[in-house]
């Protein structure tokens, strides 16, 4: 192989070789190899302390005998520098000559690894016989710890540290000096250990003086000349360091060193984490086991066997303390008992029931909301969790609740037929009223009776438009929406041509509408909201100008947005927040009722809309209303 060094002998002298013969041995000419015995280039004993000439001897005899020899050899350059080798002999002739051929390979980084691993296996060993009895507590692990990869290291001093900002806390520490102290040592900057923070990585220095760290602050106050350390992270943060050090240099740190210390800080770091967390786990179920005692319901925990594990203190006043007890049922009635015996059945088999139920408990009657649910471990059920909330109060109150909504819908229909019956006996006079005024103006009166007949009138027809909007507002109020699909032109020109006998001038009218979906609403309210807007407008129409009305729609998928718009005397703004308030009159000019707009807002309220005003006095108004669709 192109590694490997050939030689040849004669007996015990080498004779012949390849180039790489002479790189191994470091012999920059053949003259200084060609010549020689090879115990000249082999310390004067071997590791088995055996003479390194006789035992070659012995090798070279055994190859000539007629064995071939193969075996590990301790050899030396020809500066002096032992390397480990393998070595093999074989013995041939050449035209009757015998010659012992040798083959070499440097195994030092083999040999060099094996010993690593063994080191390695020896220290993990070790390490593993120190954390595996959990009877010892981690601080008793971690000092055995460190006096062990301390000593293993070849080191002097081993430490383990806190650190909290700029302060450096000593958490354990190991010297094999005696005098040595770390009293005068608490800030950060004063430890070889702000290195590893700064690097936030393992850092291994075998001799300091060397070291581009060798002005540090650490390196004056200490004098310290080897050193490797790793920080250990809890949660993702630095919490500290792990270190060794010695006042002499070591020599390289091999990368078993630097692995085995890096695996102390990892386990040190999730050793830690899971100390915190389990005593963060205790602290939590401590506090979870107070709060669900104190809780303000009845709560309990049985398991599979149904033996009582955990009870409120809630639930100890109803049902007595039955921590550690076995189920029985005697605290409740028969019928409670079969049902909740069915009830725990079913939870134990994976299901949670919930639900109302009425029970005696030791005689006393309770309505109860319960919930019976399942904890599972591995898809395993194993524990049953019950929650009872008191509802008897609840169910009083419900029953009342029950006996005043049948009288308030007995009253709202007697009030209802008061509405119908009032507006019906109290319009059928007026109507009449109306005609015998309309014939009293046919016959020949004096001009100031007339007037008076026209006062009466108009009075008369005041009246009945309140009658009206009273009536519009109770059906408004009583009377479950009917949605349908909306035909907002035909709807719009229709209550328009119901009005129109309200002008005696001509009033431009137009309908637009925009949007291809269908869209669902209560025709009869739309109607009543379109009827008191356009009835506004036409009253209060302005006498300068030639009057419009225009009813612009947009129809969406999610709602329909209806404008009114008219060019009349307008609304100031300062009562725009008003105008939708019961009886407000927003001028002098205002001759209805008070009550038109009040209906659009309860109307458009009722439909789960909304409507607003932009006005100004003498520009006219714009009502906007968004309607929902109500398709379903």
């Amino acid at each position: 192989k192109a590694n490997d060094a050939f030689l040849l002998m004669s007996n015990d002298i080498f004779v012949d070789c390849n180039p790489k013969a002479l790189e191994m041995f470091g012999c920059n000419t053949r003259d200084k190899l060609i010549g020689k015995p090879p115990y000249l280039f082999s310390p004067i004993k071997q590791p088995d302390k055996r003479n390194s000439k006789e035992k070659a001897l012995e090798k070279i005899n055994a190859a000539i005998s007629g064995v071939p020899q193969t075996f590990y050899w301790k050899h030396k350059k020809y500066n002096g520098a032992l390397f480990d080798a393998e070595v093999s002999l074989n013995a041939f002739y050449i035209k009757d000559e015998l010659f012992i051929q040798a083959i070499v390979r440097d195994v030092s980084e083999k040999m060099k690894a094996t010993l690593e691993i063994e080191e390695q296996t020896l220290r993990m060993e070790k390490m593993y016989e120190f954390t595996s009895d959990t009877s010892t507590p981690f601080s008793e692990q971690v000092s055995k710890i460190l006096e062990m990869a301390t000593q293993s290291l070849g080191m002097q001093v081993g430490s383990l540290s806190i650190i909290e900002g700029e302060d450096f806390i000593f958490e354990d520490f190991y010297s094999s000096i005696p005098d040595f102290s770390t009293d005068d040592i608490h800030y950060l900057s004063q430890t070889y250990c702000s290195i590893t923070v700064m690097e936030n990585k393992l850092v291994a220095i075998p001799n300091f003086k060397k070291s581009k760290y060798a002005k540090s602050k650490a390196y004056e106050l200490l004098q310290l000349e080897s050193y490797i350390g790793v920080p250990y992270w809890v949660r993702g943060n630095v919490r500290g360091t792990l270190s060794f050090s010695s006042f002499y240099s070591v020599g390289e740190f091999s990368s078993a060193d630097t692995d085995f210390v890096q695996i102390m800080g990892q386990w040190i770091g999730s050793i830690i984490e899971r100390e915190e967390y389990e005593d963060n786990l205790r602290k939590n179920q401590a506090l979870l086991d107070t709060l669900l005692r104190e809780i303000p319901i009845d709560f309990s925990v049985r398991d599979k066997s149904l033996k009582m594990l955990m009870q409120s203190n809630v639930g100890k006043q109803v049902w007595g303390n039955n921590e550690g007890k076995d189920i029985d049922f005697s605290d409740v009635n028969d019928e409670s008992a079969r049902k909740w015996e069915e009830i725990f059945k079913r939870v134990l088999n994976g299901e949670t029931i919930r639900g109302e139920n009425y029970v005696k408990i030791y005689g006393k009657p309770y309505h109860l909301f319960s919930i019976a649910s399942p904890t599972k471990i591995n898809g395993v059920v194993e524990q049953v969790t019950v929650i009872h909330i008191d509802i008897s109060q609840l169910k009083k109150a419900e029953t009342q609740l029950k006996t005043q909504n049948e009288k308030l819908k007995k009253l709202n229909a007697e009030l209802d037929r008061f509405v119908y019956s009032a507006s019906h006996d109290l319009r059928a006079p007026l109507a009449s009223l109306l005609g015998l005024i309309d014939l009293s103006k046919r016959e020949p009166l004096s001009q100031a009776l007339k007037e008076y007949l026209t006062l009466m009138d108009k009075s008369i027809v005041k009246l009945d438009g309140f009658i009206s909007d009273i009536t519009d507002y109770s059906r408004n109020l009583r009377l479950q929406a009917v949605n349908k699909k909306v035909d907002f032109k035909t709807l719009a020109e229709d209550t328009f041509k119901s009005l129109v006998y309200m002008s005696s001038d001509p009033i431009d009218f137009s309908v637009s509408e925009k949007g291809k979906h269908f869209f669902y609403s209560d025709t009869d309210r739309l109607k009543l909201i379109l009827s008191n807007l356009i009835s506004n407008s036409i009253r209060y129409r302005s006498t300068r100008r030639n009057p419009f009305i225009k009813i612009n729609v947009e129809k969406k998928k999610d709602k329909a947005i209806i404008k009114v718009i008219d060019n009349g005397i307008g609304i100031e703004k300062k009562y725009h927040e008003k105008v939708f308030e019961m009886f407000f009159r927003a001028n002098d000019q205002n001759t209805g009722s008070g009550l038109g707009l009040f209906i659009v807002k309860e109307t458009a309220d009722k439909l789960r809309g909304k409507i607003k005003l932009e006005s100004e006095a003498g520009k006219g108004s714009t009502f906007i209303i968004e309607i929902p669709n109500s398709k379903t």
